[in-house]
């Protein structure tokens, strides 16, 4: 049973503050303790002493179990407002490059052939900007049929009126769909992919020194790092340096354990100028001393679903090879009238993945942070946290037809027993 824990979480392109991290944190956490018999208390943020990074500390206790989680958020939310910030047009001629690229070096196709939806998600803020410019297009006809002009007058005025009505455009209805913020993040995974980004290789260095820190100290029975959406990829990269820091770091101390949800890896990987992250994804694989499990979920269009993140081909659900892949439905999540509010919300339905859950289900992201199974026994169980929490929320170590699991992979004999039940 965990007793101690520190949790690292990386999440993608979406410039959330800490502070708005935590007050999510909190929320949820009240919800969970309902929803599972737990009670407990999330402290205030405790910065560094840089005032460069923050974290908190959770107390959670259930009828015969307690757990002390330390959970850091590895933000990097002044880089992408720095990105953000970059003027308007040098974000379409740069995200103009990119399209051009990923077409050119079958990207795109590889995308589509990985899941369409995900290839839809990468032209999606194109099909926003052809709007755009037929609205501008539409618009300066109007003005200088309206007033009659010809000429270079008609080519200046509608010029003047296009360019306007395009840029409006980014600003309102954009600002609402999110266009000018997917722009961005394509051309920072463009930049990422082929290596060229020396501000993000800096801070995943320290990201990579904290969590070294974090294991010498051996203050925790295990370390979980999380990697949500586009930082699953920065995870990986994070964990790989890690490991180039101290050769021995899963050789000693708490167990560390790496978890992947709304991953995004790929979209790194699946690039030809990816193979750091290709390189950094296999070793984290071949460790044999970390536990990966990835949970794909069919409703979130903005991941790749039933995608292996290191062989970067098609899988199924699977526990006997690592990374251990369990795919999970977003709709059983939360309650009929959640699902109805958030169904069309693709970017909310993304967020699930660290949110509280509000039914019990294989998977519950506070369960894996807050509670007192080891992960390397949930991400295998038929029924996840449900396999070990009683309705009262008492916790037993002993969990039905559970395999077992040794340095993050599952012994062939139970993984065939599983199977074997399963298709009774």
């Amino acid at each position: 049973m965990i007793a101690r824990r520190h949790v690292f979480l990386i999440i993608g392109y979406a410039p959330i503050p800490v502070e708005t991290q935590h007050l999510w944190f909190k929320r949820s956490f009240e919800k969970f303790g309902k929803l599972w018999g737990a009670s407990g208390r999330v402290s205030e943020l405790i910065w560094n002493s840089e005032k460069t990074n923050a974290r908190w500390t959770v107390e959670t206790q259930g009828p015969n179990w307690r757990v002390e989680t330390t959970y850091e958020p590895l933000n990097w939310d002044d880089i992408i407002h720095s990105d953000v910030s970059q003027p308007i047009l040098s974000q379409v001629t740069g995200t103009a490059s990119v399209f051009f690229e990923y077409l050119w070096t079958g990207t795109l196709w590889r995308y589509f052939r990985a899941r369409w939806t995900y290839g839809l998600f990468f032209l999606l803020p194109f099909f926003h900007l052809a709007i755009f410019a037929g609205a501008g297009a539409l618009a300066a006809y109007g003005v200088t049929w309206l007033f009659g002009l010809s000429g270079w007058m008609a080519g200046i005025a509608g010029a003047l009126v296009a360019l306007a009505v395009f840029i409006g455009g980014l600003y309102w209805p954009g600002k609402r769909w999110h266009t000018q913020h997917i722009l961005v993040d394509w051309i920072f995974s463009r930049d990422f992919a082929r290596d060229r980004r020396p501000d993000m290789n800096a801070r995943l260095q320290t990201f990579a020194q904290r969590i070294a820190e974090r294991v010498k100290a051996n203050t925790a029975d295990e370390i979980l790092v999380v990697g949500h959406c586009l930082g699953a990829g920065l995870a990986a990269d994070t964990l790989s340096r890690a490991l180039d820091l101290d050769p021995m770091l899963t050789k000693r101390g708490p167990k560390l354990c790496f978890m992947t949800i709304g991953a995004t890896l790929p979209k790194f990987a699946l690039h030809p100028g990816g193979e750091h992250i290709r390189r950094a994804a296999r070793r984290v694989h071949d460790e044999p001393g970390i536990a990966w499990a990835e949970y794909h979920s069919r409703e979130d269009a903005v991941s790749f679903y039933k995608f292996d993140p290191v062989a970067l081909q098609w899988t199924t659900d699977r526990i006997d090879k690592k990374p251990v892949i369990r795919r999970v439905r977003l709709k059983d999540m939360v309650e009929k009238h959640t699902w109805k509010r958030i169904r069309y919300r693709f970017l909310r339905m993304h967020l699930q993945g660290f949110l509280a859950n509000e039914r019990r289900t294989p998977y519950d992201y506070f369960m894996f942070v807050c509670g007192p199974i080891p992960f390397t026994d949930t991400i295998v169980a038929p029924g996840g946290p449900t396999s070990f929490i009683a309705e009262n929320g008492a916790y037993s170590a002993t969990a039905s037809r559970t395999p077992t699991i040794t340095e993050g992979r599952v012994t062939r004999e139970d993984a065939d027993v599983v199977r074997a039940e399963e298709m009774l």
